[in-house]
């Protein structure tokens, strides 16, 4: 280290840390402290660095034995506790937040801290409020900007959200996650070039964040670009917040080359839908020579080992087996090229077994008139739900039309409770999805949200009506009533954000001039 003070040299490193230079200001905080072990500021920013860096365990360490030596300094419980929220110690990243605001009351970051951490517990209210007394002390406050306007987001106050999206990439144009955030909230006001311009920025900005790569996939995919879309979707491998909706495989991945007897090794990813919807593509695998072992969701293991392509089904639970090459489930369209003319189209591709259908075929015997299945809710923690899904007094139009014979395929805790109603429930008997099969096998339509009963009911060739939110999910697409992943399938939009009753009536006019 140059003849410089202790001062001179910490300056110097700050400079380095706002910079985005993290290597050398890590690096003089190192020196500072080998000259002074003992040194709080040198330690709370070394601390700064190491969460910045994802070290959340020692940047603990560091920071703690800076507030040992100086506990009256608001910046380090402040650091604090934004480091104990990052390893999930939310209660006590609130607790030294609020120690910090006690030293120091007029502290934006310290408030913003605190909203971040009440935002993560999906305590919106209380992070807006946070937020917003953030800005009241630093108006000009991007981070604030961007942490609000996401929370509003959420919230599907759109419009605000976008306001504050947008101070908060005038105030940092250079500021990536804000553009990102900016790209969701236009997309989910049905913005979508606009979007698309905000997801591109953010690229630009961090290009090897992945985030950004597959919400502009996301939106490519939507609005029927799926020669860019696919690419790009590859990315969705690198989204942390998907960490668990794949799995990590090592080995050489498949790209489409002929196999020649070898084993490929395909596993599914995300939800129970995107598994019947892609695993269409497993007769064209097979066409290339590949023996297939499928590892897929326990829910649809019975069903799907009727499929003749595959050699061996396994289910999540079990353990990795031997192959030659492996391939996500989704990643075969990008494989097979696929646009929107080129799906697969085979049809039905899935079938019931003769067990399961002529089992329920004997329990539906004696109904007269037609029959029709319904579910009105998805799974709970999906991310979209709250747009998704429905009530179940929402389907009382539908459930009022007369000579109809209505059956429940809604599994879990949105099944209907309380009075009797005209639906008939039979879904505890409805262990896995080769049992629902069996039961839509014997039903003439069914109706149903965004879920995995929509993508059977149509891999089956069974007529299905689909309800769709404002911004459906990209697969979806926009604009047309007819999906060209299943014939057999009607979409049915909400107008606006929010609107079920005008689907809703829609289902009811098609009902009553038979026309499913």
């Amino acid at each position: 280290m140059p003849e410089i003070t202790l001062d001179q040299a910490l300056e110097i490193a700050v400079a380095h840390h706002q910079a985005g230079r993290l290597a050398q200001a890590e690096a003089i905080y190192l020196q500072i402290i080998e000259k002074q072990s003992e040194h709080p500021d040198a330690l709370h920013l070394l601390g700064a660095v190491k969460l910045q860096a994802g070290q959340v365990t020692e940047a603990l360490r560091l920071i703690e034995h800076a507030i040992r030596l100086a506990p009256e300094i608001a910046d380090f419980h402040c650091t604090y506790g934004q480091a104990l929220g990052n390893s999930g110690e939310k209660e006590l990243a609130i607790e030294s937040l609020q120690r910090a605001i006690k030293l120091q009351p007029n502290y934006p970051e310290a408030f913003n801290n605190l909203g971040n951490i009440l935002q993560s517990q999906g305590e919106l209210e209380q992070a807006i409020g946070f937020y917003e007394q953030a800005l009241s002390l630093r108006p000009n406050f991007a981070e604030a900007h961007n942490n609000l306007g996401d929370a509003l987001r959420k919230q599907r106050r759109l419009s605000e959200a976008i306001s504050h999206l947008d101070n908060a990439v005038r105030l940092r144009p250079d500021f990536a996650d804000a553009h990102n955030n900016l790209g969701v909230a236009l997309r989910d006001a049905g913005q979508f070039e606009q979007a698309i311009a905000s997801y591109q920025r953010s690229i630009a900005l961090r290009p090897d964040w992945p985030s950004p790569h597959h919400n502009l996939a996301l939106a490519r995919l939507l609005l029927g670009d799926l020669e860019t879309g696919w690419p790009e979707y590859e990315w969705r491998l690198r989204v942390p917040g998907l960490a668990g909706s794949h799995r990590k495989v090592d080995g050489r991945r498949w790209n489409g080359e002929c196999l020649d007897g070898k084993t490929l090794y395909i596993h599914c990813e995300q939800g129970l839908g995107d598994t019947i919807q892609f695993v269409r593509y497993l007769p064209l695998v097979a066409e290339r020579g590949a023996k297939i072992v499928l590892r897929s969701q326990p829910e649809w293991v019975r069903l799907l080992e009727q499929l003749p392509c595959i050699s061996r089904i396994i289910s999540d639970s079990d353990a990795e087996p031997a192959f030659d090459v492996h391939c996500p489930l989704l990643s075969l369209p990008l494989i097979f090229e696929t646009r929107i003319d080129t799906i697969p189209s085979g049809i039905p591709y899935v079938k019931a077994g003769e067990e399961s259908s002529s089992r329920w075929r004997k329990r539906t015997s004696g109904l007269v008139h037609q029959k029709i299945g319904l579910v009105w809710t998805g799974r709970e923690g999906h991310y979209d739900d709250q747009n998704r899904s429905m009530k179940f007094d929402q389907f009382k139009p539908i459930l009022q039309l007369p000579d109809l014979h209505f059956f429940s395929l809604q599994k879990g805790y949105a099944k209907p409770q309380g009075e009797t109603t005209s639906i008939i429930d039979w879904t505890d008997d409805l262990n896995d999805f080769a049992d629902t099969a069996g039961l839509i096998q014997n039903l003439d339509l069914v109706i149903t949200v965004d879920t995995a009963v929509a993508h059977l009911a149509g891999a089956m060739d069974k007529p299905v009506f689909v309800l769709l939110p404002f911004v459906p999910d990209w697969r979806w697409l926009l604009g047309r009533n007819d999906s060209p992943w299943y014939p057999t399938m009607r979409l049915f939009r909400q107008p606006v954000h929010y609107d079920w009753e005008t689907p809703i009536r829609q289902i009811v006019a098609s009902i009553d001039s038979a026309n499913f």
